[in-house]
């Protein structure tokens, strides 16, 4: 996943190195204005990402199969129940832009948090006996279109739109109470929509500072413990579905840029 993440960055600078050929080709001025005066079209910003996450609803198809002595496999259903996502995390971030064309009005990014941390899940009501549920590790990939009205002031307002891809692996089951120490689980990898709004503060030509905050809308998890064995007992095989788990995240980044 290191090798996707830098090949999706040097996709958008490769794009950026074509717009820059074609906006030369075209001369200074176009359609969306003059170019920046240092001749820069492109940029990266290296900072982090603090997210917030809700789990608005439980799941309604939230199940657990046990099987149980002389009754044989059973599928439960578990009221009350759910999963919960700990949010407490910073993820370093990477973000590689450009505005194509010439013009200066409009930037596409990509955006990629850097995939070596952890993250948290844990259950709700019958699922929180135990302690943590799931230990696993987050890759978001981001791609957005900005809009920059006033992109010569020292501080530079803009709004965005955009798409994201949340690729998780590395999954692990935690909670050896009520899945033993074999248990497996896979998680799926869901798309977002991204509306952003922040700004950019020049310090020079070249140096800016960037905050923006996102609301990630749209995602939807499914998740699969399989393989379980309650307390390890070694008789009571135990697994646990959820289906359609939707999130909100908001998330605010800070990051120093520097357009080349």
């Amino acid at each position: 996943m290191h090798r996707l993440a830098l090949v999706l960055l040097l996709m958008v600078h490769g794009m950026a190195g074509a717009a820059d050929i074609d906006a030369g080709q075209a001369g200074s001025g176009g359609l969306f204005g003059s170019r920046w005066s240092s001749g820069s079209s492109r940029y990266v910003v290296v900072g982090a990402s603090i997210p917030s996450i809700d789990t608005r609803r439980h799941s309604p198809n939230l199940t657990t199969n046990v099987s149980l002595p002389l009754i044989g496999q059973q599928e439960l259903p578990l009221p009350d129940s759910g999963l919960k996502v700990d949010s407490n995390s910073v993820i370093p971030t990477a973000t590689m832009g450009f505005y194509p064309f010439g013009q200066k009005y409009v930037s596409v990014e990509n955006l990629v948090g850097l995939p070596f941390f952890d993250q948290s899940i844990d259950g709700t009501g019958f699922l929180a006996l135990g302690g943590e549920l799931v230990n696993l590790k987050v890759l978001p990939i981001e791609f957005m279109a900005n809009f920059h009205p006033l992109p010569n002031s020292k501080i530079s307002p803009y709004v965005g739109l955009g798409a994201v891809w949340v690729y998780t692996y590395h999954e692990r089951v935690q909670n050896n109470f009520l899945f033993g120490k074999k248990a497996k689980t896979k998680i799926s990898n869901p798309f977002g929509a991204i509306i952003a709004l922040g700004a950019d503060l020049n310090l020079t030509e070249k140096w800016f500072f960037n905050a923006d905050f996102k609301y990630i809308c749209c995602t939807k998890f499914d998740a699969k413990i399989s393989d379980g064995n309650l307390a390890n007992l070694g008789f009571l095989p135990t697994e646990a579905v959820v289906q359609g788990l939707k999130l909100s995240t908001y998330v605010v980044n800070l990051g120093m840029g520097m357009r080349y």
